[in-house]
Formats: structure tokens, C-alpha cells, sequence
């Protein structure tokens, strides 16, 4: 099952750059990106939530970012809790602006 997730994931163009947590032992965090239309790097960051405040985001996000940048992509990074937003601005990211989505009725 997590083989067949990740061929999806690589086949839409996610990149797998960070990873926490000694060899053998659970997850503690994975970073990564996915590729977006010219040339964005769109950045993704988790961190099992009993791992964190150890700064275990920061470290996983500088690898994804370090990879993204080394491949010559524009890194995007979409912060929605405070706690997201403070690991951006940690490494570097700006905010420019917000999201809103919405979800429209078929009526």
C-alpha cells in the first residue's frame, strides 16, 4: 500500500527531500514538495504531533526547500496555522497574500 501511494505521489510529480527520526523508528517528520507549474515547488512539512515544538519542522523544511532550490525551483509555502506560518518565516518566507477556497452548491 505505502509503495502504490508513493508511485502516485512521484507521478505527480512529488518529491520526498526530508525525513526525521533514527534509521528503523517511526516517522517523526517528512518534508517534501510538489512540482507545479513553472517551476513552483510546492512545500509540504509534517511532523507527528508528539514530535513537535523541537524543531524537528525546521529541520525537515530547510531539506525540502535545500532540494527544491538546488533543482532551480521557486519554493511556495502555504502556512495556515500560526504554527506553519513560524516555521516559514524561520526559514526565510515571506507572506504575500492569503487563500480562500469554497465549495459551490450544485443548486
Amino acid at each position: 500500500m505505502r509503495s502504490r501511494r508513493r508511485r502516485r505521489e512521484r507521478a505527480r510529480g512529488y518529491h520526498e527531500s526530508g525525513e526525521g527520526g533514527a534509521a528503523g523508528r517511526r516517522d517523526r517528520g517528512r518534508g517534501g514538495h510538489e512540482l507545479w507549474p513553472r517551476g513552483t515547488a510546492h512545500l509540504s512539512i509534517l511532523t507527528d504531533p508528539r514530535h513537535r515544538r523541537r524543531g524537528l519542522a525546521r529541520a525537515v523544511g530547510s531539506a525540502a526547500v535545500g532540494d527544491a532550490l538546488a533543482q532551480g525551483l521557486l519554493c511556495q509555502w502555504r502556512g495556515r496555522t500560526l504554527a506553519s506560518r513560524r516555521v516559514a518565516h524561520t526559514l526565510g518566507f515571506q507572506g504575500t497574500g492569503f487563500q480562500l477556497s469554497l465549495r459551490l452548491s450544485g443548486d
